[in-house]
Formats: structure tokens, C-alpha cells, sequence
């Protein structure tokens, strides 16, 4: 579970949240960001009240409402994200059963290999190299299964078209260490790949001659697009089909040749 091990962090944070039963204390809680990976689902106000010493009173986050509020993670490392599932909170109905939060509706996950500078929706998925979208149909939980996704930072960002609040009762990410090589910087003195943006025509040079290169080009989904083995290379052109979007370029070959690039097809 790597977002327990996360550094979070939100556009704000709500520290004026009350409860009380009229018998116990009333409680006056703090939603950081933090409460949101502590490992508690629960998401109801009245049952962490009870509970106070036994799970943290109010666990879950929640910012003030505003214009596009955002939650970061940042995983410390590159990883291959398998899966997340987010945490809805619910809302006390009297002794009818409870009903999910409205608030959890329009915003999207975001994913890149690189921190996200933007404050803003449209600069955030600028920047992100995958996008997962929630509905506008409120929900207990957010999931996406079978994601094969890889980066270190992990936004989670309202899209609603006015202020709105994001509150999370937890947000769970399943990954591993990425073992590969992500970053374009690290290999641009020794891979050449070009023209980038390519409309599917692509130059490879490498920086010597390799033996047993193996050069695959994969999309967003994980679904390679094209496949090619040079028993020796130092420079080839390509030609892929595919959509436009984000790709990757995936090299590999004798004496520790291990390359993954980011390319845009126009």
C-alpha cells in the first residue's frame, strides 16, 4: 500500500469541523490531508467521535470549499501503479441508513513522473501523463483495477464548474517500485528520439552501437502498438499508428541498455 508511506498535501485544509451527541464533549477536529491515508474507511463522523483514543476522531480530509481544490501524493520514488480505490465519506441521517457524501463527484486522478506545478484543473492535466475521471454521480468509493501506470505523483483534482470540497475518508494506491528508467533527461546526451511531437514517424539514434536491442511503443492503456528486435543498432526510423496522445518508448539491449522515454503523437 504505497500511499500510506505518501507525502500528502492539499489546496487547503478545513480546521474548524465540530461534533458533539449533547452528552460527551464536543470535539473540534482538523481534516489534514494526512487523514486520508491513515488506513481508516470508516468515513462517519458519529463512530469516530465514539471511538476517540481508539481511531483518530475525524479521519478523513477535507479542504474548504474553493475553485478546483486538489490533494497530492507524492510516493517518494518512480512507481508502476496496479491500482487505487478512493474513499467517500457519509452523512448522519437520523436513524435512517446514511447517505454517501454529495461533494464526491467531478474530479479526475492524475498520475505523472514529474510534481505538478499548476493550482489549476486545466494546467494539472497538462502536466499529468494518465487521467482517471469521476462521474457526477455520487459514490461510496472510486476505483480503477489493472493500470500497469507509471510515476511518483499523484494529483486528485475537482473539475466541478463551481467552489466545491474535497473530502476523502481514505485513499488506498497499490504499487511497487518502478525498476525501469522513466525520466527523458537521464538518456538525452545518449538516445536521440525525434521529431517530438511526431505525427508516426520516428528517428531512434543511439549514442553507440548495441547488440540485441528490442524497441516496443506502448500507450496510456499498456497496449503495445509496435515491436521491433535489431540484433545490432545505433540509429532506425520507425513508422506507428495509433491515436493521438501520450506514448512510450521502451528500449532495451546488451550492456545495460534500459530506456523508457515519453513521446506525443499528433
Amino acid at each position: 500500500m504505497i500511499s500510506r508511506l505518501a507525502t500528502v498535501s492539499q489546496s487547503s485544509t478545513r480546521s474548524n469541523l465540530s461534533y458533539t451527541d449533547g452528552t460527551l464533549p464536543t470535539a473540534t477536529i482538523t481534516l489534514e490531508a494526512e487523514k486520508a491515508v491513515d488506513g481508516n474507511i470508516n468515513g462517519r463522523i458519529n463512530a469516530q467521535y465514539y471511538q476517540r483514543g481508539l481511531v483518530p476522531v475525524g479521519s478523513f480530509s477535507q479542504t474548504n470549499e474553493e475553485s478546483e481544490p486538489y490533494y497530492d501524493l507524492d510516493f517518494g520514488e518512480i512507481k508502476q501503479i496496479s491500482y487505487f480505490d478512493i474513499w467517500n465519506t457519509v452523512e448522519l441521517n437520523g436513524s435512517d441508513i446514511e447517505t454517501v457524501s454529495n461533494h464526491f463527484k467531478n474530479f479526475s486522478v492524475f498520475i505523472s513522473d514529474t510534481p505538478f506545478t499548476s493550482t489549476t484543473y486545466a494546467g494539472s492535466k497538462s502536466e499529468a501523463d494518465y487521467q482517471y475521471d469521476k462521474n457526477a454521480i455520487p459514490t461510496r468509493k472510486f476505483s480503477q483495477n489493472n493500470l500497469n501506470a507509471i510515476g511518483r505523483y499523484m494529483r486528485i483534482q475537482s473539475s466541478h464548474p463551481s467552489n466545491i470540497k474535497l473530502k476523502f475518508a481514505e485513499i488506498e494506491v497499490v504499487g511497487r517500485t518502478y525498476t525501469g528508467t522513466l525520466s527523458n533527461d537521464v538518456y538525452e546526451n545518449l538516445i536521440k528520439v525525434y521529431p517530438n511531437p511526431t505525427e508516426g514517424l520516428l528517428n531512434i539514434k543511439l549514442n553507440k552501437n548495441y547488440n540485441n536491442v528490442n524497441i516496443s511503443i506502448y500507450n496510456l492503456l499498456g497496449q503495445t502498438v509496435l515491436l521491433n528486435h535489431f540484433d545490432n543498432l545505433t540509429h532506425t526510423q520507425l513508422q506507428f499508428n495509433g491515436a493521438a496522445g501520450l506514448y512510450f518508448v521502451k528500449i532495451t539491449g546488451d550492456n545495460n541498455l534500459n530506456a523508457l522515454l515519453k513521446i506525443v503523437k499528433e
